[in-house]
């Protein structure tokens, strides 16, 4: 008998797994791996269900059921919890369906289906609870031995993102066109946070599965704290299409970690070549992100409406690898303030700030203008500094908001601009 007390069959064959099981709750089954892909199904000569033929042979949870599950909440308990969710309504006018996920521990491995064909018994939801347990062993050696193809899937994405080795080979191997249009949209958490293997795996499937339920051609893989889809743009869709998808992905709450992501979106660009110079454009755009006030409310970026932080973040990083174009003038004044605890430093950020307008940072400082009048003489004798050129002061500003110079205590990139 196998370790799962299910019946006389060889190890590891799942459908023989469903038929016990269909015969024990007493109607049609089919079992799903945690990313609603179809391992196996109970053999049935029955009426014909429309959703649960198409759901055998596309392989996996159909759009439609998937979008119906979300809708109905169905969809958040059953990657959250071990209830048994009753079905009565669902698309194509099908039968009852009762569904429960697989669990070990407290990993999702799996989902189990049952449909109704005449009818089911009076207690089959506690017979699917059982069944659900009974097969978590059978599902666990599935989910474990999938894994090493999951790794495998992961590392050709991330070729693709990279540009190197063979990423056209690797793009079909993948199942994704070599002369599409592409977009990479990249994920974080909403807040820092040390994340398992497991959660990590689940923010994956999210965004994933999301692909999935808007129908986008897509691969998606994590790399470090970002998990990164390759997305193909229709000939139809564009960046408004691309960046609802993004909206869509970044503003679900993912029910088993009960948080939500944020994201950007690369620009369009045609062809496999293309797709590394879109990966560091997603990068910078949530580097912008990252760089917004606590509390504010942005969820998703497209690269083209943060252009110009993202050049100034890339034009930071530049001018930390050169020490030596800092200015030794702002070291002075830095020097200054913590000799005297002045403010000099600060009242020359909001003066460039204010486009050098006196009136304007005296008010944003809550100075009399006098005031700031005598410390700009104050700043121009430290620092030697010419504010009076337009270069000059463009440098400082330069320096300053990218938070390179004299420390990274700034107000960092939102210093200047700020999201909408």
């Amino acid at each position: 008998m196998s370790p799962g007390g299910v019946g006389q069959f060889p190890d590891g064959d799942l459908f023989s797994l469903a038929n016990v099981l269909a015969e024990r709750i007493g109607g049609p089954v089919i079992l799903e791996d945690a990313n609603f892909e179809v391992v196996a199904y109970s053999s049935f000569t029955g009426t014909v269900d429309h959703g649960r033929d198409r759901t055998i042979l596309g392989r996996r949870m159909l759009p439609e059921w998937i979008e119906h599950l979300e809708r109905t909440g169905a969809l958040g308990r059953l990657r959250a919890s071990a209830d048994v969710i009753d079905i009565s309504a669902g698309p194509w006018q099908a039968r009852r369906r009762l569904i429960t996920a697989v669990r070990w521990e407290d990993r999702l491995i799996g989902v189990l289906w049952a449909a109704e064909d005449e009818s089911l018994p009076v207690d089959a939801a506690q017979r699917v609870r059982e069944a659900a347990d009974l097969a978590a062993p059978h599902l666990l050696r599935h989910y474990d031995s999938h894994r090493a193809e999951r790794l495998w899937r992961g590392r050709l994405v991330r070729s693709l993102l990279d540009g190197r080795d063979d990423f056209r080979r690797h793009a079909d191997e993948l199942g994704l066109p070599r002369n599409a249009t592409y977009a990479v949209l990249g994920f974080t958490p909403d807040e820092e946070a040390a994340l398992t293997d497991d959660e990590w795996d689940r923010i994956t499937d999210h965004v994933a599965l999301s692909c999935d339920v808007f129908r986008w051609q897509s691969a998606v893989s994590r790399t470090g704290t970002t998990v990164f889809a390759l997305v193909v743009v229709p000939e139809d869709g564009g960046d408004d299409a691309v960046l609802r998808l993004g909206r869509e992905i970044a503003g679900r709450v993912i029910p088993v970690l009960g948080r939500r992501l944020r994201g950007a979106a690369s620009t369009a660009g045609a062809g496999l070549a293309e797709i590394r110079a879109r990966r560091f454009e997603t990068e910078n755009a949530l580097e912008v992100l990252r760089n917004e006030p606590p509390g504010a409310n942005v969820r998703f970026v497209r690269y083209d409406d943060v252009r110009p932080l993202a050049l100034l973040h890339e034009l930071g990083l530049l001018l930390e690898d050169r020490p030596d174009l800092r200015l030794p003038a702002l070291r002075r004044l830095e020097e200054e303030d913590e000799r005297k605890h002045s403010a000099l430093l600060q009242t020359l950020r909001v003066y460039l700030q204010s486009n050098s307008n006196a009136s304007e940072a005296a008010r944003r400082l809550n100075l009399h203008v006098t005031t700031l009048r005598y410390r700009l003489g104050r700043i121009r004798e430290v620092s030697g500094l010419d504010l009076d050129d337009p270069r000059v002061a463009l440098v400082c500003q330069l320096l300053l908001v990218t938070g390179v110079q004299p420390s990274r205590a700034g107000n960092g990139l939102h210093a200047c601009v700020r999201l909408n």
